[in-house]
């Protein structure tokens, strides 16, 4: 798409050009203050603080008090929380968040004020590259309004970065290009190129690699069709300036590998998750429940709960965006050439026949599973049906106000498509909610000027743990934003000798978990009732009773807090038994019980025995299950060792071993056979279960 294709209309050029942009971000900055209820709620509630909202808002407060990029020492006691294992392709992001934090700009300001500004510059630059490309310039505008306000958008206003998708029309448009056998320099200097690429690989993963999928097939394309490896070149390039930017989210994750193994659980992802998460192509034409039409009725019997919830990640396109699709599509099968709607179905259709259920990234996901949640592509898919229409020529049979007029329809119409409630609590609720939780930190606060400790229950993993109960993905967040000057126990890493010493803990019973905490000079108790059934909480607070003095509760949010300075009748603290961590190998089954672990193996495994408590012989039992690559038996050296052989693909084993007090030992466990390249999931070697306790208890 090219200025000559479609020349500009004169149409507002009266206007300074600051005029356009100006008037535009502040239509775009009203829109979202209206559809975000901050205009009730004021700035200083975040729109969203529930789920990833809440992840997001921790990350922003921790860098605003300059504690860095890579976690919080306020988290995860006895622990800290250490992101440097955890791999973030969002520095864009997280760079502008930190400069609003360190300029005084409180952390829910922070996140309000990025999550609007994500509309005004989608707009931007949307409309900007389709008016560059020869879009004339008040359809661009309002294309450019219906890219921002998708119902993608809505939905993931409680991620913070996936609703910053400003960089993604940038990173995309190389493609269409390429596909009609035009070279990048047809449509920008080339170094900008690059520049772009790069800074949207620092914007996030997905989009990077989804665009990076289309820039190399549009390549391949242009190299066919000329008969030139020059198109193909440039693609590679292009999707390696934008692979290396998001790649840097790993540097942190590699630098750690170089002085201790890495966290197996931390950001573990497994290639059979790219058809959990995949793309269901009707989803992408199926409004959400409370369209005007009221077809979402039928969404919701589609994506009910027979079928994973994840695939909600595949959003409704929107009628504008669906019908230019269809275009795209039509004009790539019915005509012959490479002209922008050819163009534009063949990206299309690359795109669908990556992301679908047992497409192209099934496929890719077993070399990189990282890249799992396919449903994503839906972005992608809206900004390529979005752009059919920007590369239609003007109809010149229309007077400036008939067109002016029709493209306000258009807009008004297509924005009550696209309006969904967004995934976020009522203004109201947020308003009541927040100030709730800033009461019952307040009383923390007043209770431990100088900051304590607090343990928090129920355990929940962090990060990305399946919650208990009805408790939201990181609820467990809120505390420290509340309380800023105490340390709590959650939001540490998981599967590390801290997390596993406080599943111990919350396993305890009442009066046992109570002269541990003491013990360990806790000085508060955190619960989180949605965590738990009503009879079970009923229990639990009977119990608790017992030894404590009535606690603090926040109304309405279903929290409260314990002053352990109460505590009276405690029993002595038990002594802590050795705690199993996982070094090597894959997660078979959810964290719970630490002196128990279940892992699959690829070739070999390995596991940490911790022993915080005193020096005792302990009976570790192990059983396995022989895989379909049939290795025969294991191995096993470090603290024990020996040589097992499977007898009908299973195998068990009771072990006595010797840990001093205080200390660690690793178990290595081998496969007897190895194979060239390890079977990967399912096909993993063998699946074992471990168990460790003292010599006196039965096995």
């Amino acid at each position: 798409m090219t200025s000559q294709d479609s020349p500009r209309p004169s149409l507002f050029n009266h206007l300074p050009g600051w005029g356009r942009w100006a008037g535009l971000a502040f239509f775009a900055c009203l829109l979202a203050i209206w559809r975000l209820g901050i205009h009730q709620t004021g700035w200083l509630v975040p729109a969203v603080h529930d789920g990833d909202g809440l992840m997001m808002l921790q990350w922003i407060d921790t860098m605003g008090r300059g504690l860095g990029y890579l976690g919080d020492p306020r988290l995860g006691f006895p622990g800290i929380q250490d992101l440097s294992g955890f791999p973030r392709a969002d520095w864009l992001h997280l760079g502008i968040l930190s400069c609003l934090g360190k300029m005084g700009c409180p952390t829910a300001c922070c996140y309000n004020l990025y999550l609007v500004a994500g509309f005004t510059l989608s707009t931007w630059s949307a409309t900007a590259c389709w008016y560059l490309g020869g879009c004339p310039w008040p359809r661009a505008a309002m294309l450019g309004l219906l890219f921002a306000f998708l119902p993608w958008h809505f939905q993931e206003v409680h991620h913070l970065f996936l609703a910053s998708y400003f960089l993604a029309p940038w990173q995309v448009m190389p493609a269409l290009r390429l596909a009609q056998n035009k070279g990048p320099d047809r449509w920008l200097p080339l170094p900008w190129e690059f520049a772009l690429a790069f800074l949207g690989g620092l914007a996030g993963l997905y989009t990077a690699w989804f665009a990076s999928v289309a820039v190399l097939a549009a390549g391949c394309r242009a190299g066919w069709l000329g008969r030139t490896w020059k198109t193909l070149t440039q693609a590679l390039m292009l999707a390696m300036a934008g692979g290396l930017a998001a790649g840097t989210g790993w540097l942190p994750a590699l630098w750690t590998d170089r002085h201790e193994p890495a966290n197996p659980v931390v950001g573990a992802r497994l290639a059979l998750e790219s058809e959990v998460y995949s793309l269901q192509p009707l989803a992408l034409a199926l409004p959400h429940q409370g369209h005007l039409s009221g077809l979402g009725l039928f969404r919701a019997e589609y994506m009910g709960s027979h079928r994973p919830l994840q695939e909600a990640e595949a959003s409704y396109l929107g009628v504008t965006a669906c019908a230019g699709l269809l275009l795209g599509l039509l004009a790539l099968v019915t005509r012959t050439g490479s002209g922008p709607l050819e163009a534009l179905g063949f990206v299309t259709l690359v795109c669908l026949a990556y992301a679908m259920t047992g497409g192209l990234g099934a496929a890719t996901a077993w070399v990189v599973p990282g890249i799992r949640v396919l449903g994503r592509m839906s972005l992608i898919l809206a900004f390529l049906g979005l752009t059919a229409w920007a590369l239609l020529p003007p109809l010149q049979s229309l007077a400036r106000w008939q067109a002016l007029a029709g493209l306000t329809v258009w807009l008004l119409v297509g924005l009550a498509d696209q309006f969904i409630k967004p995934e976020a609590a009522s203004p109201s609720r947020r308003v009541a909610e927040w100030a709730a939780l800033g009461d019952l930190g307040q009383a923390i606060t007043q209770a431990y000027p100088e900051g304590g400790k607090h343990f928090q229950l129920p355990w929940h993993g962090y990060p990305e743990g399946i919650p208990p109960g009805t408790m939201d993905g990181y609820g467990h967040l809120a505390a420290v934003l509340h309380a800023p000057g105490q340390t709590f126990s959650a939001g540490g890493m998981m599967n590390t000798p801290a997390d596993a010493w406080q599943r111990w803990v919350a396993g305890l019973p009442v009066p046992q978990m109570l002269a541990e905490l003491t013990a360990q000079d806790m000085d508060g108790l955190w619960v989180d009732t949605r965590g738990y059934p009503a009879q079970k909480w009923d229990a639990l607070r009977s119990a608790l009773a017992r030894h404590l003095a009535e606690p603090v509760e926040a109304a309405g949010v279903k929290r409260v807090w314990y002053d352990l300075r109460t505590a009276h009748n405690l029993p002595a603290a038990p002594p802590c038994p050795p705690l199993l961590v996982l070094l090597h190998g894959v997660l078979l089954e959810p964290l719970g019980d630490p002196t128990r672990l279940s892992l699959r193996i690829r070739g070999s495994g390995a596991v940490r025995l911790h022993n915080p408590g005193p020096a005792a012989r302990h009976r570790l039992v192990l059983r396995a299950e022989e895989g379909a690559t049939l290795p025969g038996g294991l191995i096993l050296q470090g603290v024990v060792g020996g040589e097992l052989l499977f007898q009908n693909h299973q195998l068990s084993t009771s072990l006595e071993l010797e840990l001093p007090a205080n200390s660690w030992a690793d178990l290595e466990i081998r496969t007897l056979r190895r194979w060239l390249r390890p079977a990967p999931m399912p096909l993993n070697d063998a699946a074992v279960w471990l168990e460790i306790h003292p010599i006196s208890m039965p096995p």
